[in-house]
């Protein structure tokens, strides 16, 4: 296997492994500390979660591009990629900082403070971790990036998790979010100096910038955010929820615990949409080198077979979830609350894997800034209709907006695809047999899932039994009916040489 492609797969596992963590461990967090502490750990999170990802994976990228092309500067690169993050990420920790009340304020939560507070110190150490990342990405050696994004979700995880259970109140719980953060960044930057250290190289800092330096900051800002588009959806989604959700319920009620019991759909949306792209993020890497080499065909056959993998899966994921979830809720969270917003939410599944997938294609072939525009009208229409809805329909308002939004944007997003020619749907037959396919999955889910029982035990058995035979009746479906072709189900792994089948004029 190439070196690139060894690495590739690296950085995706760390990523897969990453981001099951941050979505898993809000399940044992909710137990603990209530809807209402899930609450609190949730309206605080997502400031710091847009960083995280811009430091996990937009400035790196951007920096081992640097680091690949400018070996003659490639000490001034540095400097300045160090210089320019460290006082972004230090203007933006001390107006957290100083300014935490006022963002409480705004969230209508005034004892949100302190948690917000502890949220400025992880962002002075998102510099050191995009340096070091960005450094080995870009001498092809992907494995102390991945090691230490591994190792910072673990930490991250069980310090949040050892501050919710030590905490005295969910507002002390709510904290967590920051610390773990902090320990987090702390372990993630000492392995990777561990690892520095021991493959000889001694990183230094000096005053030398290289030439048109205003340019590059620029562009590494610029880029830093749009590589990072695909993946900062979610996160941007729940930090508009944190400014326009609690505040919009209606008073009389128990506002943090309905936004709480609302916030138990991110984690599921989060799992299901990492499960999803994981195929269609694969061809990636094809679809930029064929790019490269102006072959249009095979960038135009990887795209739309990836595309066509998030429908599909993405599909799948959001019907499944919404059939299993009245005891999948109860399995995972204690009780029913919310179902049916939650039932809503999942369909944001399938409208985020394709905006993720899209977003994914569209960096590979240099037209990132169409899928920001697209997640900035959606970000919009997101907080409008919040603004609208949750008044009046509570958190059943907020899950309309969330479906409506990302519905649009992922609609928008296979349009934009469509007319630039990076995608095709040759034989329309599939928009019949897909639903379909749903349609006798989501049946089969439901009747298991409309199970009632008191034991938790029991939810989680009935749930572990619905998925698996959710996943049974869609790949027979899938295949019987079929939805690929003979080439594409052979490109999926496994399915091929488990299910043989001669192409029946899938597409």
């Amino acid at each position: 296997m190439a070196k690139w492609m060894q690495g590739a797969l690296y950085l995706s596992l760390a990523a897969f492994i990453a981001k099951g963590l941050s979505a898993l461990y809000k399940i044992p967090y909710q137990n603990m500390t209530g809807d209402e502490g899930f609450y609190v750990y949730q309206q605080v999170y997502p400031l710091y979660g847009v960083a995280l990802v811009l430091g996990t994976y937009g400035f790196p990228l951007v920096i081992a591009k640097t680091v690949a092309t400018n070996k003659a500067s490639l000490q001034a690169e540095l400097n300045l990629a160090f210089y320019t993050l460290m006082i972004v990420h230090t203007i933006v920790a001390t107006i957290i900082f100083t300014q935490a009340e006022t963002l409480a304020a705004l969230m209508q939560d005034p004892a949100l403070t302190p948690a917000i507070r502890w949220l400025a110190a992880p962002y002075l150490l998102i510099p050191f971790l995009a340096i070091g990342r960005g450094y080995y990405q870009g001498i092809n050696n992907t494995t102390p990036t991945a090691i230490s994004q591994v190792i910072e979700q673990l930490a991250r995880v069980i310090a949040i998790l050892a501050v919710a259970w030590l905490a005295t109140d969910i507002y002390q719980a709510g904290t967590s979010a920051g610390i773990g953060a902090l320990a987090g960044g702390i372990l993630g930057i000492t392995t990777l100096l561990i690892l520095f250290v021991k493959s000889g190289v001694k990183p230094t800092l000096t005053r030398k910038l290289p030439h048109a330096w205003q340019q590059r900051v620029w562009t590494l800002l610029r880029e830093g955010a749009l590589v990072a588009t695909s993946a900062m959806v979610l996160v941007l989604f729940q930090l508009v929820d944190t400014f326009t959700v609690y505040r919009n319920i209606q008073e009389g009620l128990n506002g943090a615990n309905l936004k709480g019991v609302y916030d138990r759909s991110y984690p599921l949306i989060q799992f299901g949409a990492i499960l999803t792209t994981v195929l269609s993020y694969a061809a990636v890497p094809t679809i930029a080198q064929a790019f490269f080499m102006r072959d249009k065909e095979t960038v135009k056959t990887a795209a739309s077979y990836a595309m066509k993998l998030s429908l599909v899966f993405g599909g799948a994921a959001a019907v499944g979830l919404m059939a299993i979830l009245p005891v999948l809720n109860q399995a995972m969270f204690m009780n029913r609350e919310g179902t049916m917003a939650l039932q809503l939410m999942a369909f944001v599944i399938l409208g985020a894997t394709v905006f993720m997938t899209g977003a994914a294609l569209l960096h590979a072939v240099g037209r990132a800034s169409i899928a920001a525009w697209i997640l900035l009208a959606g970000l919009t229409l997101k907080a409008v209709m919040n603004w609208q809805l949750v008044p009046h329909y509570d958190i059943i308002g907020a899950a309309w907006s969330s479906l409506s939004a990302m519905t649009v944007m992922g609609i928008t997003m296979l349009v934009v695809l469509y007319q630039m020619k990076l995608i095709e749907f040759t034989k329309q037959h599939v928009f019949v047999r897909l639903p379909l396919s749903l349609f006798v999955m989501g049946i089969s889910v439901a009747l298991i899932g409309m199970v009632t029982v008191d034991s938790r035990l029991v939810s989680a058995v009935i749930s572990i039994l619905g998925v698996g035979v959710g996943i049974g009746v869609f790949i027979l479906s899938i295949w019987r009916l079929p939805v690929f072709s003979q080439k594409e189900w052979e490109g999926l792994p496994k399915l091929g040489s488990l299910l043989p089948y001669r192409d029946r004029g899938g597409n």
